[in-house]
């Protein structure tokens, strides 16, 4: 029941953060990758990680060659977390996912 109620929690906090994410400014942005550029500097892996739900049900995220490389217990914890998402997810909830990451 906690792993359901988690996996609302992140559709919900996903719904919620869409807004603020379709509202990117692409010249700011552009602005903050050059200073980050010019600092030598790197943003967080955060959005990338966010990016990857939206890809849970793509068996080429899936079947990665490179997970060959990530730790066994890794992978099982990996396989636990992502269950219930793949279990009461539809695919209007992927699109939805994914869509905030389009271009």
């Amino acid at each position: 029941m906690i792993a359901l109620n988690r996996a609302e929690y992140f559709r919900d906090r996903l719904a919620d953060t869409a807004d603020a994410y379709r509202g990117i400014d692409q010249a700011r942005c552009q602005a903050l990758f050059a200073q980050f550029r010019g600092d030598n500097t790197w943003q967080v892996s955060a959005l990338s990680v966010l990016r990857i739900w939206g890809l849970l049900n793509e068996s080429k995220l899936t079947s990665e060659p490179g997970l060959a490389y990530i730790g066994k217990k890794s992978r099982e914890r990996w396989q636990e977390r992502i269950q219930p998402r793949l279990r009461t997810w539809n695919n209007s909830q992927y699109q939805f996912a994914r869509s905030i990451f389009s271009r």
